[in-house]
């Protein structure tokens, strides 16, 4: 029986500290033998940095180290399975995961890399049942997890990830709320996996490349699946792994922060998407997002909604004077 491939924990850290040291704990409790860890922090204003840094300080199983991101790519400490990287600026859940991936790429590390938001915690088995699903079928570039609510432990809230559309951007998670005993008996129907839990062989982000970092937060998971899928890899569904999320941890669902970033993402999804149909999907947006608010009055969210319509046009406009990189297709055979 060959050896299970060595697994990248990536983690994201921002002002969440507690989140994090208990995503660590969960993680070091995995029944599997071979994995290291990635926190890259970015800019946390708390004391994040030195709560990691006395986490688990006197445990002889954790050997850390701790680099800047110029340091980024050069080869750390043999027998370091705890890496943070601290980044100078929060450039979101896409430019935080990227360090971390670039530094695995940059010092040529194989295996298969992790992503998992910090605000989650683990079963045992679950990266081993991953790897499995992973191992038994070499045309699988991504697997996803059931996602459970941490609040709610018997509740799923996805099933791997769930369905986007490429003409609004807008995204349904699959079986939100359906009880965690049926998880199984599942089929969902899904053309991304959420970002907060997906495994990816590192042989195939050197393929498709890393996140898109126009998309600070939110629809990032769904591009780099359709971009996996457009490169003729499955993305499955591994109904025994399952983590607990506890969701909101950085981003609270209509805040301001979140109104901002859910329709900015969307809308440079269509259109990176469905360029044609842009007018449409944009026309589509104000009816979903601004016409609710102004029939209930909320102002303050609707500045945000119009706030994001600007950065839109502003990052359009940026797209245009520096022209966009296609993504290669990949090489044959995989």
């Amino acid at each position: 029986m060959s050896p299970l491939p060595h697994v990248h924990i990536l983690l994201i850290n921002f002002n969440g500290w507690r989140d994090t040291v208990e995503c660590l704990d969960s993680v070091f409790a995995l029944n599997y033998p071979d994995f290291s860890v990635i926190v890259c922090d970015c800019a946390s204003a708390d004391d994040s940095l030195d709560q990691l840094a006395t986490w688990r300080r006197d445990d002889p199983a954790i050997c850390r180290a701790v680099i800047d991101e110029t340091d980024i790519g050069q080869a750390q400490q043999s027998g370091t399975n705890v890496t943070v990287i601290r980044l100078a600026a929060n450039r979101g859940f896409t430019g935080g995961n990227n360090a971390g991936l670039r530094h695995l790429l940059e010092t040529n590390a194989e295996g298969l890399v992790w992503i998992l938001n910090n605000d989650t915690i683990i079963a045992p088995e679950s990266l081993r049942e991953m790897v499995r699903c992973a191992e038994e079928d070499r045309t699988v570039g991504a697997v996803g997890a059931t996602l459970l609510e941490y609040k709610d432990r018997e509740m799923i809230q996805a099933a791997a990830g769930g369905t986007i559309s490429r003409w609004t951007g807008m995204a349904h998670a699959a079986f939100p709320g359906a009880p965690r005993a049926s998880a199984r008996e599942l089929r969902p129907r899904f053309n991304y996996i959420c970002g907060g839990c997906l495994l990816i062989p590192l042989s195939v982000l050197r393929r498709v490349g890393l996140f898109d970092e126009r998309f600070f937060i939110y629809t990032e998971d769904a591009d780099l699946s359709l971009r996996i899928a457009a490169g003729g890899r499955k993305l499955a569904y591994c109904a025994s792994a399952e983590v607990w999320h506890k969701g909101g941890a950085t981003t609270v669902g209509g805040s301001p922060f979140h109104d901002f970033h859910n329709v900015r993402s969307a809308l440079l999804f269509a259109h990176k998407y469905n360029r044609r149909g842009f007018p449409a999907s944009l026309a589509y947006s104000v009816y979903r997002c601004v016409l609710p608010k102004v029939v209930r009055g909320q102002w303050r969210r609707l500045s945000s909604v119009f706030r994001a319509y600007r950065d839109v046009f502003s990052t359009l406009r940026d797209l245009r004077r520096v022209p966009e990189r296609s993504v290669p297709p990949p090489a044959a055979p995989w």
